[in-house]
């Protein structure tokens, strides 16, 4: 909202030092001061000359935006494609036709996306020069940083005078969508054995269990076995039921793999989006590993209804995948068909916990300390720190935002928590930190 605010700071000092000089000149003089007399007159000739200023540029701003208005069909943003995936970054070119420019001022646009988020400030040039309504514009590229969805909604274009009292700001809708999508990272080699059965095509090294395990009822009927009969139930309930038999088959046809998003603590914006980035990668990498052999994967995102199986739409749905604070893992993880379950360090302990209980010593569960980003970008020696500047600015500042976070001195103690948890599991582990 800030940004549709007209004043300046530069517009209160400018206030402050025009009452100043006002009230100066206004004082009663001295008839044995000569020299009082000189600055009250020299005050009285600056305030005229600061007032005249002002009006000028506050005109010449208001003359800008009106001929705007009633030309916005000027203005034209245009979306360069990018040419590779994995390029997090788009080009804009921003032109507008005819435009009126404030006295000696300037035309800039920020653009905005993802609802909150501003692009860094652009100045507008002339395309021709010696032109009363000169053609201006543009080029830039905006950084995406992160592997999430990004959606360009506007441009906010600011008409600002010389001093910089006044920044009149329009905002001009733009429909576009990016998808910076996950990239691979080296990891150990894993092997995971399927535990669904949708056809009998594809053979398994282990017979497996399947239809229940023996932890599946249904009612007695004549052609059952009667040696299957649940007698303490019957002694209850009055209601004849019997155990499904399990069944060992070699077959197997799906590799089912849970990946939990839960998270209810509160970090800066720019940290969860790291983490989130060192989740995913990691996610990506595992399933392109895997996908190499016979078996069909899919993958339960805790945010979405439905598993994913297409291939093609795997990389973009890790991409859109988000932390949120309503699915707990244990009531989202199927361990009679899960044969993967990805976690992270910001679980609770307690939700861990649950989680963990359920696994058998089938399920690979996949750990992931996701606040390693962190000490991946602090591997700079200390003496570096103080005498060389950062190369990257902006992981300076996403560790400093870090830094500053409450929540991660929880972390510590948490993190030993999951330690001891996933030792005392009966489930298969790979700690990636």
């Amino acid at each position: 909202m800030m940004q549709f605010f007209p004043l300046r700071l530069n517009f209160f000092v400018f206030l402050f030092l025009v009452i100043l000089i006002y009230r100066f000149a206004q004082q009663p003089a001295i008839d044995t001061s000569s020299f009082h007399h000189f600055l009250a007159l020299m005050s009285k000739i600056g305030f005229v000359i600061l007032v005249v200023v002002f009006v000028l540029s506050l005109l010449s701003a208001v003359a800008a935006c009106l001929y705007f208005i009633r030309h916005r069909h000027f203005f034209n943003v245009q979306i360069i494609k990018r040419e590779k995936e994995d390029e997090h970054s788009v080009h804009v070119k921003t032109t507008i036709e005819k435009i009126v420019r404030p006295l000696l001022g300037n035309i800039s646009v920020r653009y905005l996306y993802n609802e909150t988020e501003l692009s860094p400030q652009f100045i507008l040039s002339n395309k021709k020069y010696f032109s009363v309504l000169p053609e201006m514009g543009h080029e830039s590229s905006i950084e995406l940083p992160n592997i999430k969805e990004y959606n360009l909604e506007g441009a906010l274009l600011s008409f600002q005078d010389l001093f910089r009292f006044f920044s009149f700001t329009f905002k001009n809708s733009i429909q576009s969508q990016f998808i910076n999508l996950p990239y691979e990272v080296a990891q150990k080699k894993l092997a995971v054995e399927p535990k669904t059965t949708q056809t009998d095509e594809v053979r398994t090294n282990t017979l497996r269990k399947i239809s229940g395990e023996w932890l599946e009822y249904k009612k007695y009927e004549a052609t059952d076995d009667i040696r299957r009969i649940v007698w303490k139930a019957y002694a209850r309930n009055r209601e004849l039921i019997i155990r499904q038999q399990e069944v060992l088959s070699p077959f197997a046809s799906h590799i089912n793999c849970y990946i939990s998003f839960y998270n209810d603590k509160f970090f800066p914006q720019n940290a969860l989006d790291a983490m989130s980035d060192f989740y995913k990668n990691y996610v990506w990498s595992f399933y392109k590993e895997i996908s190499a052999t016979d078996f069909e994967i899919k993958l339960h995102f805790d945010q979405f209804k439905l598993p994913i199986a297409e291939s093609s739409l795997i990389a973009e749905q890790i991409a859109q995948a988000n932390w949120q604070d309503e699915q707990f893992p244990n009531d989202f993880f199927d361990p009679q068909k899960g044969s993967v379950l990805f976690l992270h360090s910001l679980i609770p302990s307690p939700e861990m916990e649950k989680v963990l209980a359920n696994c058998t010593k089938n399920t690979l569960i996949i750990y992931i300390d996701v606040t390693a980003i962190f000490e991946e970008k602090t591997k700079m020696p200390f003496w570096k720190k103080i005498f060389l500047k950062p190369k990257n600015i902006r992981n300076e500042e996403l560790v400093k935002s870090w830094r500053r976070s409450p929540n991660r001195f929880s972390l510590k103690n948490q993190l030993e928590e999951h330690q001891q948890l996933l030792q005392n599991t009966v489930a298969q582990i790979e700690i990636i930190s």
